[in-house]
């Protein structure tokens, strides 16, 4: 994780670097963009290869070799040797870029075992740059044109909270065709409301796994590094780009480096038949609710199990299908061959979140009640479910209280040295960054804190 923090800090400064220069020759009048036209009769001008140049010092420094569009051909005897190296677009969009539609991008991909784990796309002329990175997520960040570190950590995770109701394809401004308009239509009979989006470059599969977009279908030729940067984006954002004849994900540094036909779809599957299976808002339409997952976060003795059963049955209630996952469902059955080793505790939430996002996906409302004590495995969990579906609940009832309390106990035990690695005894809770609520059972009665969660949650689970 920490040496893709690294790469992406460099790929996002040559991507903005890249993006200046390129904005010299896009924004000036007076400048021509000198268009050639390669072997292939695409177009080549002036900003890609300044970008290119730009772009490959800034990397350089990394000392990986580069796959670059605008660089000199590879030979595959020499490039099959590389398990890891950076595939570079310094302009995708080319023909988007001449026509002066603004919808062209810069993108730098990492890929290691021809997997794209660090992926940078920078959207000059709106100022948009996204990036993700294995171990760290997906990120948007707007209105940014030089390095910024705060600007960075300031980025908006993807994909976004934001739903819609009807069923958003995105499809290629300059290359839509016959295959394309026929699978389009075939999404026309399996969903009640269709939206068709267009855009350039990149920017669609971008767009998929921000989330304003469903699905992206591909069927005229693409280069590997035309897809690379934004590959790993909707990957580390919970989708996925598959190939279109076999399901499976594309794969980089072939020897012939034209990628298939793919779809690129903002929920990873691994069942080859997705495509034919019920979704989401066929399970929501007949349930008449979003689903959505309620993640508990706090110490032993915090309430979160208390909170937890008093939130189902005042869903159920309501009429809401609901799940209730706590420590001894899951652990006494699913994860019974777990120890509580710090590898098994991650695991423990991996196959937990995993759940709750299949459960979610089928229009439940999912309260995960775990201690999940670090940034880290909460971090996993909702890249995992997935933005849309989580919701953060930070139960902040101190550990005094929550020793007091002691019900099961663990406190005791853990205070005579009978229990290891005992969260906030001799084992550390880091309290949640930006939970969606917190509450604190030592001051919140529980009729109270369940009419806070309620008001926060209705918005995000009524279907209209």
């Amino acid at each position: 994780m920490i040496e893709n923090k690294i790469y992406l800090s460099v790929a996002i400064r040559a991507a903005l670097d890249a993006g200046k220069e390129i904005m010299q020759i896009y924004s000036s009048p007076e400048q021509s963009f000198e268009v050639e036209l390669k072997t292939d009769f695409s177009p080549l001008t002036k900003a890609d290869r300044r970008a290119h140049l730009v772009i490959t010092e800034r990397l350089k420094t990394t000392s990986y070799p580069i796959l670059s569009e605008e660089g000199v051909s590879i030979p595959y005897e020499q490039r099959r040797q590389w398990d890891t190296f950076w595939m570079v677009d310094p302009l995708d969009g080319t023909k988007e870029f001449i026509k002066r539609n603004d919808e062209f991008t810069v993108n730098i991909a990492f890929i290691s075992q021809g997997v794209p784990v660090v992926g940078v796309v920078y959207v000059p002329v709106k100022k948009i740059l996204y990036f993700a990175a294995e171990g760290i997520g997906a990120f948007k960040v707007s209105e940014i044109i030089d390095y910024d570190e705060s600007r960075i950590g300031e980025a908006i995770s993807i994909p976004s909270a934001e739903k819609h109701h009807e069923w958003v394809i995105v499809a290629s401004r300059s290359h839509r065709n016959a295959e394309t308009e026929a699978y389009i239509n075939t999404q026309r009979s399996r969903h009640k409301t269709i939206r068709l989006i267009a855009a350039g470059s990149s920017l669609k599969i971008c767009l998929v796994a921000e989330g304003k977009a469903d699905i992206y279908p591909r069927f005229a030729p693409t280069m590997e590094w035309d897809t690379a940067a934004g590959h790993a984006i909707v990957r580390c954002a919970g989708g996925e780009i598959y190939q279109a004849n076999t399901m499976e994900p594309l794969q980089y540094n072939k020897e012939n480096l034209l990628n298939p036909s793919f779809i690129v779809q903002k929920n990873k599957t691994i069942h080859t038949i997705f495509d034919k299976m019920l979704l989401s808002e066929d399970k929501e339409r007949l349930l008449h609710q979003h689903g959505l997952v309620i993640w508990m976060t706090g110490l032993s003795g915090s309430g979160k199990s208390t909170l937890a059963v008093a939130l189902e049955k005042e869903l159920h209630h309501a009429g809401r299908m609901t799940c209730l996952l706590d420590g001894d469902n899951i652990r006494s059955g699913l994860n019974a061959d777990l120890s509580f080793s710090a590898e098994d505790r991650t695991e423990n939430i991996r196959r937990i979140a995993e759940v709750c996002k299949l459960f979610a996906q089928n229009g439940l409302i999912v309260i995960a009640a775990f201690i999940s004590p670090t940034e880290a495995m909460r971090e996993m969990a909702a890249r995992i479910i997935g933005s849309k579906y989580f919701f953060e609940l930070f139960v902040s009832t101190p550990l005094s209280v929550c020793e007091e309390r002691d019900t099961k106990g663990f406190y005791a035990k853990a205070r005579k040295g009978l229990l290891k690695d005992f969260t906030g005894i001799s084992a550390p809770f880091e309290t949640p960054k930006k939970p969606s609520l917190t509450i604190d059972t030592s001051t919140v009665c529980v009729e109270e804190a369940i009419r806070q969660i309620i008001v926060k949650v209705y918005p995000l689970i009524c279907y209209e």
